[in-house]
C-alpha cells in the first residue's frame, strides 16, 4: 500500500508494522524512516512539549533498529541512532544502543571503547548495567561482574538495585559460584517482593546442578501452579522417584490449557515426558493460537512432539522457526541450546530421527 502524504504518523506506523508481519521488509523501513526524518525536523525543544510526539519518535526509533538489526543492517540502525540522538535524552541510552550495535556488527573493542564513553559521561546504573549485560553476551563474565559491581552503590531505588543484583546472579550462574549466586537472588528478591514470576531462574538451575534441596526452596515460591507442580515432578525424577514424578505430570495434563495460571511449555513437556505426543499434536491450534507469538520454549517442544511421531517435516518447519528467532537475538545463535537436545534424546527413540534433527541443536561435546 503506498504512503499518502495526508497519513498520520500513527497511521504509517501501524502500517510498517503489519508490512513487516507480511515480510514487506522494505515497505516497513521507508514507513519507519519517513516517521524518523519527519519528527527529527522539528526542534528538540518543541519535541519535548508535546509528550505522543516524543513518545512515537522513542517507539519507531527501537522498532526501526530493532529491523535493522534483524536484517544485520548495523550501519543503518546505527545511522538512525545518529539521526535521533540530538532529540531524546540521555536516559533513552542512544550513544550505549550505537555501542551495543558496533559490538555485534563485529568491532567489539571500538563497541566496548563507545560504552565505557558513556560511562565517562554519565556513570549511572543504567551505563554501567548496560555494559555488564553486554560483556555478558560477550561471555566476559569478570568484566561484567565488575560493571555490576560499579553499577550498585550507584543504585538510587529498590528498582535499579534489583536490576543489578539480577545481573550478578547470572553473572555468578555462569561463573558456577553458587553461593554468590543466591546471595544476589536472595537481596533481589528483598527488593521487589513481586520477582517471584522469575524465580524458575533458580530453580531450573538448581536442579540442573543437582542441589535438589535448595531448589525445593525456591520452587516453593513459584507461583505458577501448573509451572511448579511440573518442576516438582523433574525434581522427584531426577532424585530417582519416577512414579511420583508421572504422577505430578499426569496430573498437568488433566488440567485445561486454556484455564488461569495456565503454562504451555510445562503442560507439553509434561505429557511428552509420559510419552504421549499425540496428546500435545491434538493441542496444536490450541498452543498456537496465541497474541504475540509461539514462546521460543513451546516451539522447540511442538517440534519435538512431531519428531516423536516421526512427523519430520512438521519436525523441521518448528525447529527452522526457532533458529530464525535464535539468529535475530543477541548474541545470535544458529542452534538450540543443549539442553533441549538432552531432552530430545531421552524422548526420541528412533535414532534415524535423531540424526535428522541434530543439526538444530548445540552439541554438548
Amino acid at each position: 500500500m503506498p504512503l499518502e502524504l495526508n497519513d498520520s504518523y500513527e497511521t504509517i506506523y501501524q502500517r510498517s508494522m503489519q508490512q513487516m508481519a507480511f515480510g514487506e521488509t522494505e515497505e516497513a523501513l521507508e514507513g519507519l524512516w519517513r516517521i524518523l526524518r519527519r519528527l527529527t525536523r522539528l526542534k528538540p525543544e518543541t519535541l519535548q512539549r508535546k509528550e505522543s510526539l516524543q513518545a512515537l519518535l522513542l517507539t519507531c526509533w527501537n522498532s526501526l533498529v530493532t529491523f535493522l538489526r534483524w536484517e544485520e543492517r548495523y550501519d543503518e540502525a546505527i545511522s538512525a541512532c545518529e539521526t535521533v540522538r540530538s532529540h531524546l535524552s540521555a536516559e533513552q541510552g542512544v550513544d550505549r544502543r550505537i555501542a551495543s550495535l558496533t559490538i555485534e556488527r563485529g568491532n567489539v573493542e571500538e563497541g566496548l571503547d563507545l560504552f565505557r564513553q558513556a560511562v565517562d559521561q554519565e556513570a549511572n546504573v543504567a551505563s554501567w548495567a548496560d555494559m555488564g549485560a553486554e560483556y555478558v553476551a560477550l561471555e566476559r563474565y569478570d568484566d561484567a561482574e565488575s560493571c555490576y559491581k560499579s553499577a550498585l552503590p550507584l543504585a538510587q531505588s529498590n528498582e535499579e538495585a534489583t536490576i543489578v543484583n539480577l545481573g550478578l546472579f547470572r553473572v555468578y550462574r555462569e561463573l558456577g559460584q553458587q553461593q554468590q549466586a543466591l546471595s544476589a537472588w536472595n537481596m533481589a528478591a528483598v527488593l521487589d517482593p513481586d520477582l517471584g514470576d522469575m524465580v524458575s531462574e533458580v530453580y531450573t538451575w538448581l536442579i540442573e546442578r543437582g542441589d535438589l534441596e535448595e531448589a525445593e526452596k525456591h520452587l516453593s515460591r513459584e507461583r505458577n501452579v501448573m509451572r511448579r507442580r511440573f518442576h516438582q515432578g523433574l525434581l522427584e525424577w531426577t532424585a530417582g522417584r519416577q512414579e511420583d514424578a508421572r504422577a505430578r505430570w499426569r496430573s498437568i495434563v488433566s488440567m485445561e490449557l486454556d484455564g488461569p495460571g495456565a503454562d504451555p511449555a510445562s503442560w507439553i513437556e509434561a505429557a511428552l515426558r509420559l510419552d504421549s505426543p499425540q496428546t500435545v499434536l491434538d493441542q496444536e491450534a490450541t498452543l498456537t493460537d496465541v497474541e504475540g507469538g509461539v514462546q521460543f520454549d513451546v516451539a522447540t517442544l511442538l517440534g519435538l512432539a512431531h519428531a516423536m511421531r516421526d512427523q519430520l517435516e512438521n519436525a523441521h518447519r518448528w525447529f527452522q522457526s526457532v533458529v530464525r528467532r535464535m539468529e535475530q537475538d543477541w548474541p545470535r545463535r544458529s542452534t538450540i541450546p543443549a539442553d533441549m537436545w538432552r531432552l530430545a534424546q531421552t524422548l526420541i527413540l528412533n535414532t534415524e530421527t535423531l540424526a535428522a534433527i541434530s543439526k538444530y541443536f548445540e552439541s554438548e561435546d
